[in-house]
């Protein structure tokens, strides 16, 4: 069976079908937990957070209130997998999710104007920023140096919000 729900499922729907597919995860990785089988359930498990996380950013486009769901879902993923091998691809993800929710809160909500807060822009930016950094000084890493060159576009960008709001 698909990892993702069908299109266009409600929230709750596409939600209670990971869910699912968690739990029967979950049982199956019980009966084979002593063998080497145990891996691959583990493996999947993850595909099917990572898929829970990106069906969610996906919709999120169409439906602006799953923001935070989303969000959620990504902070998950890297929580439940700390000792992954995809660990730094996972925090990668998060940091972008987090530098597209400040760049969209710049375009929609412009540092000029007055309705602009500085405090969500900058939860927004710090997540990105924070994230960045950890990945950027992870030694040996694959991912070091795109975290380093998107940390340094991202600040740039945050940067120049900042200016605009003197």
């Amino acid at each position: 069976r698909a990892i993702q729900p069908p299109p266009g499922a409600p929230v709750e729907a596409a939600l209670d079908d990971f869910d699912e597919r968690e739990r029967r995860l979950e049982a199956l990785g019980e009966t084979v937990q002593a063998s080497h089988y145990a891996y691959v359930v583990e493996e999947e498990l993850e595909r099917t957070d990572q898929a829970r996380a990106e069906y969610f950013r996906a919709r999120r486009l169409l439906e602006p209130r799953l923001d935070a769901l989303t969000l959620q879902q990504y902070q998950q993923l890297v929580q439940r997998h700390r000792e992954s091998k995809y660990r730094n691809r996972h925090l990668l993800d998060l940091a972008d999710l987090y530098a597209e929710l400040a760049r969209e809160y710049a375009r929609r909500t412009p540092a000029v104007a007055l309705d602009f807060d500085p405090a969500t822009f900058d939860e927004y930016a710090y997540g990105a920023t924070r994230l960045y950094e950890a990945v950027s000084q992870q030694d040996g890493a694959v991912e070091k140096i795109e975290a380093a060159r998107k940390l340094e576009a991202f600040l740039a960008f945050a940067i120049q919000v900042h200016d605009d709001t003197l």
